[in-house]
């Protein structure tokens, strides 16, 4: 397991609750959207009342692996 700095580990746990609570999980490359692109995106989320938040792979696993996630 990867270790984290002290001031990561409340991201993780933010992730894991983001994790938790979530009725379904989408994960997405973003990479090749210009600012425009990703504005547009955002805000159709926001206003679809979706959580769309950019976080490391890193933190993303290790937060994960804290759930018992089932399929």
């Amino acid at each position: 397991m990867h270790d984290i700095r002290p001031e990561k580990v409340a991201k993780v746990a933010e992730l894991k609750e983001l994790l938790q609570a979530a009725k379904g999980i989408v994960f997405v490359n973003y990479s090749g959207l210009t600012v425009a692109e990703d504005t547009k995106l955002r805000r159709a989320m926001r206003e679809a009342g979706v959580k769309y938040s950019v976080a490391k792979n890193t933190f993303i696993r290790i937060a994960a692996k804290k759930l018992v996630l089932k399929a």
